[in-house]
């Protein structure tokens, strides 16, 4: 019932915040994902220099929502939930307690419309954060307990989303994972690092293919383009 209610204030606060003009990222990441929902394809005559998911969000939403403003309240109401829940999980596992979780989870909801950070508006950032306390959260699993190999594959593949939105990212896996092994006992290290190895090799693979699909695809298009 309290995340119901929290989720409510989410989306009270978004409304509230309807008319105001929107980041100029914002726009250029909608505009992009029309297009290519419209068939044009990413990186060819759709330039920028960040990697797709970003871009591939914002398609998939106009899939769902439609075009105009009612897009950017909805995909910022949809990821500030999951962000929210993310967040209950990971308080909820750090302390043991069902209140260290909601107490997590409403300040979320209380403080996440903040205006003057920009909070209220579905930036590359709520995404970020959206799967990486997500990662965080399945990383703590059950109390005094290891994660099964497949939670932290799971894990290696939220990594590697967060990095797919913004590269650095992948810093984010390499130090979470570097801190689990090292402050596991020294008993279990040895199972600790095993987890985090798949996890690391989990987020490489995707990363790998993507990169790899990518670079295929620019390949062809660039042969269409001195074929014409």
């Amino acid at each position: 019932m309290a995340l119901l209610i929290f989720s409510l204030v989410i989306l009270l606060e978004r409304l509230y915040t309807f008319g105001e003009p929107w980041f100029c990222d914002i726009n250029f990441y909608a505009a992009i994902g029309r297009e290519m929902l419209a068939g044009r394809p990413l990186y060819s005559d759709l330039w920028d220099d960040r990697p797709p998911a970003t871009y591939l969000t914002f398609e998939a939403a106009e899939k769902i929502f439609g075009q105009g403003d009612h897009l950017i309240i909805w995909i910022g109401v949809v990821f500030s939930i999951l962000f929210m829940l993310a967040l209950y999980a990971a308080g909820r596992a750090l302390t043991g307690r069902e209140a260290g979780g909601l107490l997590a989870a409403g300040l979320f909801a209380l403080f996440s419309t903040e205006a003057g950070f920009e909070a209220d508006q579905p930036n590359t950032e709520l995404f970020i954060n959206t799967f990486v306390t997500a990662a965080f959260a399945l990383m703590l699993w059950r109390r005094g307990k290891r994660p099964p190999p497949a939670v932290w594959a799971l894990v290696g593949a939220f990594w590697a989303w967060a990095a797919l939105y913004k590269q650095f990212m992948a810093l984010e896996g390499i130090g979470l994972g570097a801190a689990y092994v090292l402050s596991a006992p020294p008993k279990e290290r040895a199972k600790a690092l095993g987890g985090v190895a798949l996890a690391w090799g989990t987020a490489l693979g995707i990363g790998g293919a993507v990169f790899a699909y990518r670079s295929e695809e620019h390949t062809s298009e660039l042969q269409s383009h001195h074929d014409l």
